[in-house]
């Protein structure tokens, strides 16, 4: 049987993220991924020009397009906020995924594509016939995670979805209308040549069947074309129950880490990826880096939480956030927050 230190499961941003940092200090790994090469994970791509982009070290190649402004909207009222320099992009993600396979290879890690993990055992997995043992265990295998599963954890999810228009918008609009997306949001992200227009939402709030009828409507309505545009759908992640559990960890969405309130999740399994590989390396590592997306993470969804009390509730909290979004302070507050 073989058998290495730690067997990463998943190779989105999470687990490239931890495969780089474990392979940079020189660790008997191995991660198995099931898709036969780096792609795309179903994602709108918006990412927060911040401090994390120089912390992740991101090249602008990987940017679709960025923005210094976004305006935010109700039925009542049209928001715009704007910055000096651009806080918020769009970032292709089958780029991303290639660009951080060669980093973590250029690190020296073990990467296997085409290894789909069938089955974990108490200190195992198995890959078909194959099974390779393990001290530590990291799922990062999405919003689906075998290894939560593993752990006799279920998983809370959120449908994020879009439709692809062709053709480039000018502006990043996120648009807050209860009546058609709930408390959550609506967003037209353009990238380079093409838009995302979509919505979502815990199926609770909104089965999926009306999500994307009111999505299509909503869109119609607007005057957006999405005859032939492709249409998408994908499962987020947001039932965090801890990430730490005896030898076995879990980055990104498979620990519940993508916010119930933006549906962020690249960062937040960057972060975890990297600061899991780190205790891993070293027991005593302060997991500081996931301390603060779980930190952020809560504040954010203290702010859904308020606007999913009832419709009437909703709205004016909707109504009202933009209103306080016309406030200097508040407004670097919330970007800061959700950026």
């Amino acid at each position: 049987m073989e058998h290495y230190k730690t067997v990463i499961v998943g190779a989105g941003p999470g687990g490239l993220r931890c495969a780089k940092t474990l392979a940079e200090n020189g660790e008997d790994f191995i991660l198995l991924e099931g898709q036969p090469e780096p792609s795309r994970k179903i994602c709108t791509g918006l990412w927060g020009v911040t401090e994390k982009t120089r912390y992740m070290g991101l090249p602008d190649s990987l940017f679709e397009r960025k923005f210094s402004r976004v305006f935010f909207t109700t039925p009542r009222r049209r928001v715009e906020v704007r910055m000096k320099e651009p806080f918020v992009a769009t970032l292709n993600r089958k780029r991303l995924s290639e660009w951080m396979h060669r980093e973590a290879r250029k690190a020296g890690a073990n990467i296997e594509f085409g290894s789909h993990v069938t089955g974990i055992g108490r200190d195992y997995v198995s890959v078909g016939r194959r099974r390779i043992s393990f001290d530590c265990l990291v799922g990062a295998d999405g919003s689906s995670s075998a290894v939560r599963r593993s752990i006799g954890l279920r998983q809370g999810v959120a449908i994020g979805i879009q439709f692809w228009v062709k053709e480039e918008f000018m502006d990043l609009e996120l648009h807050l209308d209860y009546s058609t997306f709930g408390p959550w949001y609506g967003w037209v992200a353009p990238h380079r040549g093409i838009t995302s227009i979509g919505t979502g939402a815990h199926s609770a709030c909104i089965p999926l069947k009306r999500m994307r009828r009111n999505l299509s409507v909503w869109c119609r309505k607007r005057g957006y074309d999405i005859s032939g545009a492709r249409f998408e759908g994908a499962s987020l992640g947001f039932d965090y129950r801890g990430f730490r559990f005896g030898n076995r960890f879990l980055v990104g969405d498979a620990a519940g880490l993508a916010s119930g309130f933006t549906g962020e999740g690249i960062y937040f399994a960057m972060a975890s990826g990297e600061d899991i590989a780190r205790m891993i390396i070293n027991k005593e590592h302060d997991p500081a880096l996931i301390r603060r997306v779980v930190d952020i993470k809560m504040k954010q969804e203290m702010i859904m939480r308020a606007l999913k009390l009832n419709r009437v509730a909703g709205t004016a909290g909707q109504n009202l956030l933009l209103s306080f979004l016309g406030f200097g302070p508040f407004k670097n507050w919330f970007i800061e927050l959700v950026a």
